[in-house]
């Protein structure tokens, strides 16, 4: 929950996608509920966010090796998204 890298879901009807965490949260049961932004990728090019988010457990996930290039280039991808989340969740 706490990797801020690129993610897989592996599980469910969102199987396959790439996903970056926005935040995560506890549930009522103490399971950690991630909120995830939908992440298209390509090798050796900046990634771009889909507009679309999701809200899923750890188990649903996995996570993605990533180069140390792609890593930098990268870097700054949900530097707004995560901003503009914390904004709200403070109110």
């Amino acid at each position: 929950m706490r990797d801020e890298g690129l993610l897989v879901v592996i599980k469910g009807e969102h199987c396959g996608k790439l996903i970056c965490r926005v935040h995560f949260q506890y549930g009522s049961d103490n399971i950690p509920i991630a909120d995830l932004a939908i992440v298209h990728h390509s090798g050796g090019a900046k990634d771009s966010l889909t507009g679309e988010q999701l809200e899923l457990t750890a188990d649903d996930l996995g996570s993605v090796a990533k180069g140390p290039s792609n890593k930098a280039l990268n870097r700054d991808l949900m530097t707004a998204l995560r901003t503009k989340h914390r904004k709200i969740r403070a109110k």
